[in-house]
């Protein structure tokens, strides 16, 4: 089956909000950080009129309901008082790399030149990295949603955000620093 296109007359079609997914319960409920991630895109795509593009399809770490995960993401949106017009087709990843391969599809697709990047202030500096390393033509806003954790909790995933950029510079050693690509001070948030 496939899924209309949208009509996106009505919105800047150069720009877009992506919000990055993260996880849900096996019932396809959105776990707090997901509902801040989704409340933070609502925001900027409500302030830039923008389309919202959502990521995440299934994995065993975060989605194992029979609905893309993105599809959740969607309605949970949606019951917050977003149209469904405001939604471009979902890009059904898995993990932060295939975020930005994915996502880099849809943004040639619809001649996207800026994108609001929306995921919670501990993955802002991976998600883009990823977003950057496979559109790196775009002007790349970042907005991330202040993560509402304990601090055992956060500790333990910006550990987890320092070894996976890590693991990316390995990867991909001639990208520049994560320090230089972007002005994370503006943010207020610490570089991984």
């Amino acid at each position: 089956m496939t899924r209309p296109q949208p009509e996106l007359h009505h919105f800047q079609s150069d720009v877009i909000t992506l919000v990055l997914g993260y996880k849900n319960t096996a019932q396809g409920e959105l776990l707090p950080v997901m509902q801040q991630r989704a409340k933070q895109a609502l925001r900027i795509a409500q302030q830039f009129n923008t389309p919202i593009l959502c990521t995440g399809g299934w994995g065993e770490k975060f989605n194992q309901h029979p609905c893309a995960h993105a599809s959740h993401v969607q309605r949970w949106m949606q019951q917050q008082g977003a149209p469904a017009t405001q939604f471009l087709p979902y890009a059904a990843s898995r993990n932060t790399y295939e975020d930005g391969k994915l996502c880099a599809q849809a943004i040639r697709l619809f001649n996207v030149k800026k994108v609001y990047l929306v995921t919670s202030d501990f993955h802002i500096q991976r998600g883009f990295l990823w977003l950057r390393h496979f559109s790196p033509h775009i002007d790349i806003i970042c907005k991330p949603s202040e993560t509402v954790i304990t601090e055992p909790s956060r500790n333990a995933l910006y550990a987890h955000e320092r070894q996976a950029i890590t693991q990316f510079y390995r990867d991909f050693p001639d990208t520049p620093a994560v320090e230089t690509l972007y002005d994370w001070s503006s943010l207020g948030l610490p570089v991984s």
